[in-house]
């Protein structure tokens, strides 16, 4: 499951190209942990990923002179931090003039470059014919010769930035598109998301992982359980803020192994079992704040997962055959179209007055009597 997008940030940083991420970066660094970065598509889906990616350390100023030196350094640094390519090749560049006055700017600028320990080289005519033969060089005059200046993958960048931001603490949404600036008395006081609310909370996530009475060990056990059943409570729990002013739905999904029990499976079934117990409590809790919540219990449902399980059995057609026979109506598994069906029923208007409920879809496998069809 994605993280949550927090309520609040110290810092918004949006758009994840070379620059949001160099910015979430090295705020992350210098103490501002609690920064994030909202990214509408992709990182690097925008500008950045036709971008030229020249790398080059001679500027206007010193001070530009002194970024651009940084920032080779940077990605030289980063690549080994991270374990991720900036795509960095420093193939040398020349920078050329075929005017007195561009030659004079050119040889200013590379002599403040030293003062920073750049590398750089003032060349004439023969040498700039020397360092890249098929130049035309009728009208040089001279240049600057930067051996190590060159080209980096501006979407390698990108992403070694990004991953060394989270290393050091800052967060990256992707898909969450920034749809407005807040404003209060002229001060920007937050963003307005596209997924900034929660209407509903689909818990679905388990495994019947075979851990029972006498196989099983108490680590298992408690491991199960959070496989199964804790996972429920902590993400109700980190939605409830959003579900509370939405005035959403809970649908739980259930299993019938704890109602008719297995054999072999005790914490999956006590999993279940918590599942069930959760749903009727939470109903309560929530009725001040018109939140429902409901459950769907399953009973046999082709799935891969299920699939896998019978491909193991010695005769898994034949015992596919069997199970299918027990099952009443139709004397086939419920389909996966069946169980959804009912779940954007239970989340829908049309069910604004269920709440608390257990709701088997199973073709009547837990409660009818299946001796009598």
């Amino acid at each position: 499951m994605s993280k949550l997008l927090p309520k609040s940030a110290k810092v918004v940083v949006i758009g994840g190209g070379v620059a949001g991420c160099s910015v979430a970066y090295h705020l992350a660094k210098y103490g501002w942990k609690d920064t994030i970065l909202l990214e509408r598509d992709q990182l690097t889906s925008g500008t950045t990923w036709h971008a030229a990616g020249l790398v080059g350390q001679l500027g206007a100023s010193a001070t530009i002179t002194r970024l651009r030196k940084y920032s080779l350094n940077l990605y030289k640094e980063l690549e080994k931090k991270t374990g991720l390519s900036t795509g960095l090749k420093q193939n040398g560049a020349i920078t050329v003039a075929s005017t007195p006055e561009r030659l004079q700017e050119l040889l200013r600028q590379a002599t403040a470059a030293q003062l920073f320990d750049v590398n750089v080289e003032s060349v004439n005519k023969q040498r700039i014919k020397e360092l890249y033969p098929v130049i035309n060089d009728d009208d040089i005059l001279g240049g600057v010769y930067m051996p190590e200046d060159g080209q980096a993958d501006p979407i390698g960048v990108t992403n070694v930035l990004a991953k060394a931001a989270k290393m050091e603490g800052a967060q990256i949404f992707e898909k969450t598109p920034v749809e407005k600036i807040l404003v209060k008395d002229k001060k920007i006081v937050g963003v307005q998301t596209k997924f900034g609310k929660i209407d509903v909370l689909v818990n679905n996530a388990g495994i019947n992982d075979g851990v029972g009475l006498a196989n099983g060990t108490y680590e298992k056990f408690i491991q199960s359980l959070h496989s199964n059943l804790i996972h429920y409570y902590l993400l109700a729990q980190a939605c409830l803020p959003h579900l509370i002013k939405t005035k959403g739905s809970i649908v739980n999904i259930g299993s019938k192994v704890a109602e008719t029990g297995q054999g072999g499976t005790s914490a999956y079934a006590a999993s279940n079992g918590g599942r069930n117990a959760l749903t009727r409590e939470w109903a309560v809790e929530l009725l001040p704040h018109g939140i429902r919540v409901n459950a769907v219990i399953v009973a046999e449902c082709y799935t891969p997962m299920y699939d896998k399980w019978i491909q193991t059995l010695p005769n898994p057609s034949e015992t596919l055959s069997e199970i299918e026979n027990r099952i009443p109506l139709g004397k086939r598994m419920t389909t996966k179209e069946e169980l959804g069906a009912m779940v954007a029923f239970l989340l829908s208007s049309k069910s604004s007055h269920t709440t608390g409920q257990l709701i088997h879809v199973d073709g009547g496998y837990v409660h009818l009597d299946r001796s009598l069809i």
